[in-house]
């Protein structure tokens, strides 16, 4: 008995059509999937396209031995809006601010930076000189920005604001402050602790 070589022609393509099939379905793109979580993180930090933009640009930015990452928060208050985000990126320096704020004027912001310039100690200094009464300290284990803690300041006088900083014992580029600025309002300590602790690469 003869082989029917169209019925075998017919089945050998079919075979292989579905295996292409089977190809082009189950393989995904690693960064189309990394595309899509970036998207994800941002969406959940309220940054817009144009936003997230710059701040793609300005990830993994290398200078000398450093490289900044992008860092952001997935968890922000519902009634916190974006107030600005602040880019630069230049061969000696990169870093970028957000800030964040509701309309009862209560205000934080996240900074992260890398610099080939010599980093001075006036901030440093100021920090330990401040007065210490009414302090607090809420300690932090992040994956993001390893271990670390909150310092949260109740000066105890009704005309000075409150304040609460993050410390970082490992990336010290990064800073998480409220208030932005003496005429704002400090966020409360259960709502930093959340902010902080939800904090993800914005490319994983």
């Amino acid at each position: 008995m003869k082989p029917n070589i169209g019925k075998i022609t017919f089945l050998t393509g079919l075979i292989l059509s579905l295996n292409s099939i089977d190809k082009a379905v189950t393989f995904p793109s690693k960064s189309v999937d990394t595309l899509a979580q970036s998207q994800d993180i941002a969406t959940l930090a309220k940054l817009t396209l144009s936003q997230v933009k710059k701040l793609v640009d300005l990830d993994k930015k290398k200078i000398e031995n450093s490289q900044l990452r992008v860092i952001l928060p997935s968890y922000i208050p519902s009634e916190f809006r974006v107030d600005k985000v602040e880019v630069l990126n230049t061969d000696l320096e990169a870093n970028y601010t957000i800030i964040y704020r509701n309309l009862n004027n209560f205000c934080f912001y996240i900074k992260n930076s890398i610099s080939g310039k010599k980093a001075g100690q006036h901030y440093f200094l100021l920090e330990t000189a401040r007065y210490r009464s009414g302090r607090e300290t809420i300690y932090i284990n992040s994956s993001v920005i390893g271990y670390g803690y909150l310092d949260i300041y109740n000066y105890g006088n009704i005309s000075t604001n409150p304040s609460i900083s993050l410390v970082s014992l490992q990336n010290i580029g990064f800073k998480f402050e409220s208030p932005c600025t003496k005429n704002d309002r400090a966020i409360t300590t259960s709502k930093a602790v959340k902010i902080v602790e939800s904090l993800q690469y914005l490319n994983p």
